[in-house]
């Protein structure tokens, strides 16, 4: 039984994302918190738009529709993964020999 203890110590929620998302292994764990994977993902995006548009009233539109759109993938993939999570659990309880 050590090789499934291992499976599950090697286990990552960032590898089961990749592979759910990309099928594709993730080659690194990020150990970033959440809040600063998020920050440095948009960071450059708000500097270049605010070098795009250096006018504020324009800048403020531009973050304001940057910020949208965000909005909207996140919310996509919360409902994706809510339906995937839902299916994964279904399927496992639906294969549990011992109720």
């Amino acid at each position: 039984m050590g090789y499934i203890e291992d499976a599950f110590k090697r286990a990552h929620i960032q590898h089961i994302r990749e592979f759910i998302l990309h099928e594709v292994e993730a080659s690194e764990i990020n150990d970033l918190t959440y809040e600063e994977r998020l920050n440095d993902s948009t960071a450059s995006m708000y500097v270049r738009l605010k070098n795009l548009c250096p006018d504020e009233e324009e800048h403020e539109d531009a973050v304001m529709d940057f910020n949208h759109a965000l909005s909207v993938y996140t919310d996509t993939y919360i409902e994706v993964g809510m339906k995937i999570g839902a299916k994964l659990l279904h399927g496992l309880l639906l294969s549990d020999k011992i109720r």
